[in-house]
C-alpha cells in the first residue's frame, strides 16, 4: 500500500512539473527566474551539492562540485523545462551558471 501512496505522490509531482513547463511556456521568463531553476535542477542532479554557495556568477561550475556529467545533465533539464533547442556542447562551454542562464535568455530571444 506504502508504494501506491509513494506513486500517486510521484504521478502528482510530474504534472506539477509538466504545469510548470506550460507556464514557462507561455510568458517572459526572467534571468533570476532562469538561475533559480537551474539551481533546483544541479540540487535535484547531485543531492551531494551545496546549492546555496551557487551565484549568479562566472564561478566554474566545478568550483561548486559539479562535474562534467552533472553539468551536461543540468543544462539538458533546463533545455527542456524552457523549451529551446541545446546540445551537449553547449553545456559544457557554458561554463558558470551566469554562462549557462545567459545561452538561456539568449535562445529564448531567438525563440520570440
Amino acid at each position: 500500500m506504502d508504494r501506491n501512496v509513494d506513486g500517486n505522490a510521484d504521478r502528482n509531482a510530474d504534472r506539477s512539473v509538466d504545469r510548470d513547463l506550460d507556464l514557462d511556456r507561455d510568458r517572459d521568463v526572467d534571468r533570476n527566474e532562469v538561475f533559480a531553476r537551474l539551481v533546483e535542477m544541479v540540487s535535484a542532479e547531485d543531492g551531494s551539492i551545496d546549492v546555496s554557495r551557487i551565484r549568479l556568477d562566472e564561478t566554474p561550475f566545478h568550483a561548486y562540485g559539479l562535474t562534467s556529467l552533472t553539468q551536461l545533465r543540468v543544462g539538458a533539464r533546463v533545455a527542456e523545462l524552457f523549451g529551446i533547442p541545446f546540445r551537449d556542447s553547449d553545456a559544457l562551454l557554458a561554463l558558470s551558471p551566469l554562462g549557462l542562464v545567459t545561452l538561456v535568455e539568449r535562445r529564448l530571444a531567438g525563440a520570440a
